[in-house]
């Protein structure tokens, strides 16, 4: 069982750890210098050991320039030949723990096999087949990385394996990626890590990687419509978000975005397009493009599409992009490129990819890449930039096809001796290029919403997958023996619960569908809407116990404190109406002792005095035999005071 999982999660902690894309290789050679008790070097069999023990396959430029750090610590050079310090490491490779690693992708798989088996529709997985697919899977994304390294062909870091072509089993493996990433835990983070790792490890064959670490400031980047689409919310919230987060790091570094005109005009064409549709009584969903279905997922109306309209300027002035028009087609005629190689280099790559392009379907979409790339050759004025720091002008997509093609276009048609930066580059390359050398929670994000945006996309059923099902609903509510009705045909067809039943249980394959079918999807998604329903009722009566709780856990509280506050009360207006009393008494018997020890001028005033004494005596003991009405009266006023008026 290959290792290569691990050894990514492995190179990404390193990462996170502060060291950069080649100190993160180093653990990895030392422990193979222990494992294959080498004592001498020898860059050949060095890098056809490394890939049998770790499952990553290093050209030997990269191993040169990994071994020439490693030096002097771990090896010494002396009388013409470089020896390795057998000392330091065995010392180091004490310190290394490759098995925990290990141990979880183990249980990944494990795990992964049980989906498949326990599965609405169950597959058989062997543990071999497992491995493979994950391999191809993280292998499926190498152009994201690899379109840019100077290269005669197309090279993976991961070697070639076991290809497992079943599409049943391809499809189970998006959707345990896509359920796994979307629910979050430390396997998650297992599988994001190793998705990291991946990333920067590919860097590693770029030739010229020195000269890009952490940096990335292209003067001006310019933005393809799959970035627009990410940046409005159409490829949902996670995409936005990440992409958000890359434009403000561009934008931090010092980069000018913009988008050209053509391409926001194509972006509105599209979004619009959606507006005659979105309440069309002939709506099909086998031919609604991404952002219809997206629309109709979300529920939209023509209102809400409208409104949608409106905010698209909003969000481009909120990221700070700017509209700008491609340079005039008579004025620098001398940097003009020949269309017609450019949409050859970009048909062949597509083609040998097995990219389904209808040239017919799409001519619109292949001209406006092609004048986007042309706009970009015009505006560098024939600079040729070889990293991209010094790169004035760059178009960036979500298409590793298009920008590998660029790659070509360079390398074939132009003939680069030496690696430039093509005009075109993919957000992941420009982001993996940015982070390498400065590593955050950011790139892991960034990461993680590709991953679930691509397994999102492949589990979405196919145009002929949703093709063969309307025609069997059709045939459905034409059956004279068991019709369905016409609402629960629209809701088959149009809502996207039934959509995500229907690619679990045909695993994606058109051929599973039967005339059955449409009856079976209408129980399923009644089945998953009473489960719906009951687990809203159930959390419901779950809020209400906890409420119910909380609320006699408060209720006791405000008991507690009230009963607190009377005992204070009562025993305040005790004191209260003793203190009285006392006041009272003394006050009686100074104004007496007054009155009768003290001459007085008059007659009159002497009377006065009396007066005051004996009321003041008969006041006391007056209240002293009231006793219990005076003091209730006490605590009236005082739990209005204290109690009452802070429930108001």
């Amino acid at each position: 069982m290959k290792k290569v999982l691990s050894s990514f999660v492995i190179i990404s902690n390193s990462l996170d750890a502060g060291k950069d894309s080649i100190d993160a290789f180093i653990p990895f050679v030392i422990r193979l210098f222990d494992v294959k008790n080498y004592h001498n070097v020898n860059i050949e069999t060095i890098c056809k050991d490394f890939v049998e023990e770790y499952g990553i396959q290093i050209p030997r430029y990269p191993m040169e320039t990994i071994l020439n750090r490693m030096k002097p610590q771990y090896l010494v050079k002396g009388f013409g030949k470089i020896t390795i310090n057998r000392g330091e490491v065995r010392k180091y490779t004490q310190t290394i723990d490759f098995e925990k690693e290990a141990r979880k992708y183990n249980w990944l798989l494990g795990n992964f096999i049980d989906f498949c088996k326990n599965f609405s529709t169950p597959l058989s997985v062997s543990y071999e087949e497992a491995d493979s697919l994950f391999i191809n899977f993280l292998k499926d994304h190498d152009l994201d990385i690899i379109f840019a390294a100077y290269l005669d062909e197309k090279m993976s870091i991961l070697p070639n394996g076991l290809q497992v072509e079943d599409p049943d089993k391809i499809y189970l493996l998006n959707r345990y990626v896509n359920l796994l990433l979307q629910r979050g835990g430390e396997y998650s983070e297992y599988l994001i890590d190793s998705a990291v790792g991946h990333k920067y490890a590919s860097l590693l064959l770029y030739r010229e990687f020195s000269n890009i670490r952490g940096k990335g400031a292209c003067a001006n980047y310019y933005l393809d419509v799959g970035i627009l689409f990410d940046l409005t919310g159409i490829n949902k919230a996670f995409r936005k978000k990440a992409l958000e987060d890359l434009l403000s790091m561009l934008r931090d570094k010092g980069s000018s975005l913009w988008v050209f005109r053509h391409t926001y005009e194509e972006f509105l064409r599209i979004v619009e397009g959606c507006l005659n549709w979105i309440e069309n009584n002939y709506y099909d969903p086998a031919k609604a493009n991404r952002t219809l279905q997206y629309f109709m997922d979300e529920g939209y109306g023509v209102a809400e599409v409208l409104f949608f309209i409106s905010q698209i300027d909003n969000i481009l002035e909120k990221n700070k992009i700017q509209i700008t028009n491609t340079p005039d087609p008579n004025v620098d005629q001398v940097y003009q490129i020949g269309r017609a190689e450019l949409q050859k280099t970009i048909l062949e790559v597509y083609n040998s990819s097995g990219y389904s392009f209808d040239l017919d379907d799409k001519e619109d979409t292949l001209e406006r890449d092609e004048v986007s790339i042309e706009s970009v050759y015009k505006l560098r004025k024939g600079n040729v930039p070889i990293n991209l720091n010094i790169a004035s002008h760059v178009f960036v997509t979500t298409n590793p096809g298009l920008a590998y093609a660029s790659a070509r276009f360079e390398q074939d048609i132009l003939r680069r001796g030496y690696f430039t930066i093509p005009t075109v580059l993919t957000d992941t390359f420009i982001g993996t290029v940015i982070w390498a050398g400065e590593p955050t929670g950011l790139v892991k994000e960034f990461n993680r919403s590709k991953l679930i945006s691509y397994t999102n996309a492949m589990i979405q059923p196919r145009a002929n997958l949703m093709s063969r099902f309307a025609q069997e609903v059709e045939r459905a509510k034409n059956n004279q023996g068991n019709p369905i009705s016409d609402e629960s045909a629209y809701l088959l067809l149009t809502s996207s619960l039934p959509r995500k039943l229907l690619a679990d249980k045909t695993l994606g394959n058109p051929n599973r569908i039967t005339a059955q079918t449409p009856y079976e999807m209408l129980n399923e998604l009644e089945k998953s809407l009473t489960t719906e329903e009951r687990e809203k009722t159930e959390a419901a009566l779950r809020e209400a116990e906890s409420n119910r709780i909380s609320k006699e856990h408060i209720e006791g509280k405000l008991r507690f404190q009230t009963e607190n506050i009377n005992r204070l009360i009562r025993t305040a207006a005790l004191w209260i109406k003793r203190i009285v009393v006392v006041f009272l008494i003394i006050i009686a018997l100074i104004t007496f002792a007054i009155s009768e020890f003290q001459e007085s001028k008059t007659m009159l005033v002497k009377i006065v005095e009396y007066l005051l004494s004996v009321l003041s005596l008969f006041s006391g003991i007056t209240i002293f035999l009231l006793g219990e009405r005076i003091e209730n009266w006490i605590r009236q006023k005082l739990t209005i005071l204290l109690i009452t008026s802070k429930n108001v």
